[in-house]
């Protein structure tokens, strides 16, 4: 079941951009979802760029526009807090839970 679904997120994650040489940001809660998302970006060739949501607003804005992601992986509660400017795939958005 865990490969199934980081098989379905790794191919929404290309269609958004990710792949070799470029960086996904994951600013996912430690939780199932969290090992999904990590096994989808490596499955996309992409690196990816752990947030510790724990960190201030604007920490979290430095990191991601010193690293520059292609895409941002979260969740509807956690992207209340995260810097805007990137493109985020919500893995509990009804669209990326069917796809």
């Amino acid at each position: 079941e865990v490969n199934e679904r980081a098989n379905r997120l790794a191919r929404l994650l290309i269609t958004h951009g990710a792949g070799p040489e470029q960086l996904v940001a994951l600013a996912v809660p430690r939780s199932a979802d969290l090992i999904v998302a990590v096994l989808a970006v490596l499955k996309t060739g992409a690196a990816y760029l752990p947030l510790d949501l724990d960190y201030p607003t604007e920490r979290l804005a430095f990191m991601t526009e010193d690293a520059g992601p292609v895409l941002m992986v979260s969740t509807h509660q956690a992207a209340t807090n995260l810097p805007q400017g990137v493109t985020q795939v919500l893995l509990d958005d009804p669209a990326v839970t069917t796809a």
